[in-house]
């Protein structure tokens, strides 16, 4: 019916906003290699600093967004898919298993660099393997009216993680995760 989407890494540019209409869902893909920033860096665990790009990259990108009355789900407690076939673990499972030894290398559903007046509105976020949101060094962020609705179970998939940043606004919003819901 053209409400279901499934991509690898978006990058949005300055000014840039990413609309998803209500009853629209983007899904985000299940192959650790779509998000490898070398080759077979994530998808594991290991000790690495970070082996993943995001789902969604905001860098440099003043004045953009994500808006609209759809759900971006990240499928963190779906099977990842390794050389086409379904695995045996989900990128929650790899949460858990870094939980005694090494880093899990697992993507987050959206991040932010040096993006000014940066803003969230009226959309859902779910299921992200790691952060659902993690603003960095931005100077003015609105969220307002989103929704992340991921279960209490699912390690390290905070909602929001404002760094190094001013001019925050988080209101009217429903956060709950597995882990910090605002850090």
């Amino acid at each position: 019916g053209n409400t279901a989407f499934v991509t690898g890494p978006i990058q949005l540019r300055a000014g840039v906003i990413l609309l998803i209409d209500k009853g629209v869902t983007l899904y985000g893909s299940r192959n650790p290699k779509d998000y490898e920033r070398s080759e077979g860096s994530c998808g594991l665990v290991n000790d690495a600093s970070t082996g993943c790009n995001p789902l969604i990259l905001a860098k440099n990108a003043t004045g953009s967004g994500i808006m609209g009355d759809g759900t971006i789900d990240a499928q963190g407690g779906a099977k990842i898919i390794v050389e086409g076939k379904p695995s045996g673990k989900s990128w929650w499972d790899l949460a858990e298993e870094a939980r005694t030894v090494g880093r899990q290398q697992v993507p987050r559903l959206l991040e932010t660099d040096l993006s000014d007046d940066f803003t969230l509105y009226r959309i859902t976020l779910k299921n992200s393997p790691n952060f659902h949101v993690a603003f960095h060094r931005g100077d003015g962020f609105t969220v307002w009216g989103i929704k992340i609705d991921t279960p209490k179970t699912a390690r390290n998939t905070d909602g929001i993680d404002p760094a190094q940043s001013k001019n925050i606004t988080i209101a009217h919003s429903y956060i709950s995760t597995g882990d910090d819901d605002i850090a």
